[in-house]
């Protein structure tokens, strides 16, 4: 009897203990396999937005007329040239200041499109100098459909051109900047990549001397001149007429400008 009861403790003890190894090996087993799933639930989501397309333009502009200070307008005719790892015909540019224009390809390759764009544009005039001023005539690119983060316009000065016989009456052309930037519109909450393509042109000096101050001097040479005639009243009447006379020479030119909302140059000359 004593021999059955240590066998039934002795198989007790060792089922005993082989619960509690099996416990201890479920736990263990338990935590190596929930760390995985806690690891994944915490991992940082990696975007994968693509970097923009690059976009190489160049513009040759072989005509330049038709400038008028007054609306603020001028008339042109260039190329434009846009290179890109995908088919450029694909982009929907369209140029901002252009009042009315055509645009017609002229040739197309697989990553490079040649365009004709001839029209009138709108640039804003500065007459704070008048009549020795400078006017900026830009041309401004930008896409209507990709936002910046899709694609980039780069200006290609080094292909770019204003061809030697481009010739403005009145005016002397300066050399040309090209440039791209970044705009944001808030009410559409993007960024899109855009083009400024700008054509200096100075007023010529000596048309400006010849045509506004020459003939301002000789008024003021006849006015002091009056000072020499003996009888007062020859005086007056001379001296109201040049008055008059500079003043209709003043609103003559004045047309030239229009409506400012600031002194020129030109209106302090002829006030002094």
């Amino acid at each position: 009897m004593n021999v059955r009861l240590g066998n039934r403790l002795t198989d007790g003890g060792v089922i005993t203990i082989l619960r509690w190894v099996l416990a201890v090996v479920t736990l263990t087993l338990g935590c190596f396999v929930a760390a995985p799933v806690s690891q994944a639930f915490d991992a940082p989501v990696v975007s994968s937005a693509a970097a923009p397309v690059q976009v190489d333009t160049s513009i040759l502009v072989t005509e330049l007329s038709g400038v008028n200070v007054t609306p603020g307008t001028f008339n042109a005719t260039f190329y434009v040239s846009m290179r890109c790892p995908s088919p450029c015909n694909k982009t929907d540019w369209d140029i901002l200041n252009g009042v009315t224009y055509t645009r017609q390809v002229i040739t197309e390759n697989p990553n490079e499109t040649w365009w004709l764009v001839s029209g009138t544009f709108t640039y804003t005039p500065d007459l704070r100098q008048f009549p020795f001023d400078t006017q900026d005539l830009s041309i401004k690119i930008e896409d209507r459909l990709f936002g910046a983060e899709t694609l980039v316009f780069v200006a290609d000065s080094v292909n770019s051109e204003v061809v030697p016989e481009v010739r403005v009456p009145g005016w002397d052309r300066e050399p040309f900047e090209f440039t791209s930037s970044t705009t944001t519109y808030q009410s559409l909450r993007g960024d899109y990549s855009r083009l400024v393509f700008t054509v200096p042109l100075s007023r010529s000096t000596i048309a400006s001397i010849t045509k506004y101050y020459l003939p301002l001097l000789i008024f003021v040479l006849v006015s002091i001149a009056t000072l020499m005639l003996s009888r007062f009243e020859v005086q007056i009447a001379t001296a109201a007429a040049g008055l008059v006379g500079v003043t209709v020479f003043y609103l003559t030119t004045g047309t030239t400008t229009g409506a400012v909302g600031y002194l020129t140059l030109w209106d302090l000359s002829v006030l002094v």
